[in-house]
């Protein structure tokens, strides 16, 4: 008898949790491909557009990264940059068909990171940050605002430099003190 009521209070709480897990979840998740655009964009002088491309899961878009070069961090000691999520129609890349002022920002952050493991033309990164914006006009990502990121992959590296990515995207539930 006791071993039934647990088992049958494991499977309601089982049931119950992935009922709710959609509203409760500990994290966002997505996956990113991009293309490294350096430079083709440009704001307050010291944000350069790095990369862009598109970003597919529980938030759905083109997400963009854009690099602090006022701060003249050399590649190998990390980079430090703002992401956007913007509500574009996530396609294949090139090219995207998002222009700036015509997107609206579903949500933002900014995140500091590094890459390592240059082997073969292809690197790794991971970066780390916060979400420091969401849009009014998405209310369904505002338990967002403040919370952790994470987000790492590879790209490919070549004498041109960095070429093509893909990697992984995720806001945790768990509040920054930092925003």
């Amino acid at each position: 008898m006791k071993k039934t009521f647990i088992g049958v209070t494991a499977l309601a709480l089982l049931i119950s949790s992935s009922v709710l897990a959609k509203d409760n979840a500990p994290w966002l998740k997505s996956e990113t491909t991009y293309n490294f655009v350096f430079g083709t964009a440009v704001r307050d002088t010291s944000w350069y557009l790095a990369w862009e491309g598109t970003i597919e899961g529980d938030v759905n878009g083109v997400m963009r990264w854009w690099v602090d070069v006022s701060e003249s961090i050399p590649i190998d000691d990390g980079f430090v940059g703002r992401w956007e999520v913007l509500d574009c129609e996530p396609v294949v890349y090139p090219p995207i068909n998002c222009p700036l002022e015509a997107a609206t920002v579903i949500m933002a952050g900014y995140t500091a990171g590094a890459s390592f493991n240059f082997v073969d033309g292809i690197a790794e990164y991971s970066g780390k940050g916060i979400v420091t914006f969401v849009s009014a006009l998405y209310p369904e990502y505002d338990k967002w605002f403040g919370r952790r990121i994470t987000e790492g992959g590879w790209f490919y590296f070549d004498s041109g430099g960095p070429t093509y990515g893909e990697g992984a995207f995720m806001i945790f539930d768990r509040p920054s003190n930092k925003h």
